[in-house]
């Protein structure tokens, strides 16, 4: 798809921009990972993960990966349309361990059992799995050329600083959309 959005430069102003993994917001594609602990926490039970105990992620807050989508637009002319030119961009603001966000979210909800054992990734071809798969994926990203290129300015520092804020924003989010699930079943 890339490679067909670059060749179109002579028809088309385009850009390509890439974020990392995107945290922030509801979270809701973090649940595969939170609301297990979350359960682990809810039930006072040693919380297992299957995620590699190595990886390292790229990261962006979902704030900052808006900003540059808003950045390629307002600039769209000038980087793009020209047989010279290269507009794509990877979003990143952080690389940031697994096992450390994994460590930190679980403290800031109360999480007081062992550490956290992280099982590996599985290798099967269901969604859950795929989606496991996708986010142990290490990608060594940077975000050097969107910053110099686009003017863009991330604001977010990364997701284990702000774990204390993350981790309540996603149990909120995780908690309403439970509610809403459980209404809907009644109805």
């Amino acid at each position: 798809l890339e490679r067909s959005v670059l060749a179109s430069y002579e028809h088309l102003y385009a850009a390509i921009i890439r974020p990392s993994h995107v945290y922030g917001g509801d979270g809701k594609v973090w649940d595969i990972y939170f609301e297990k602990i979350y359960d682990a926490i809810q039930n006072n039970t040693p919380i297992s993960l299957p995620a590699d105990p190595e990886t390292g992620v790229s990261l962006v807050h979902l704030d900052d990966a808006a900003s540059a989508f808003v950045a390629a637009v307002e600039r769209l002319e000038s980087i793009s349309g020209h047989k010279n030119s290269y507009p794509v961009f990877d979003i990143t603001t952080s690389h940031e361990s697994l096992a450390y966000i994994f460590t930190k979210f679980a403290k800031e909800l109360g999480y007081k059992g062992p550490q956290i054992q992280l099982t590996g990734v599985p290798e099967g071809r269901s969604f859950s799995e795929l989606l496991i798969q996708a986010v142990n994926t290490k990608i060594s990203s940077s975000s050097t050329r969107a910053q110099s290129v686009l003017g863009w300015k991330p604001t977010k520092t990364g997701f284990a600083v702000g774990s204390n804020v993350y981790a309540r924003s996603w149990l909120a989010g995780f908690q309403q959309r439970s509610a809403l699930k459980r209404q809907k079943r009644r109805v």
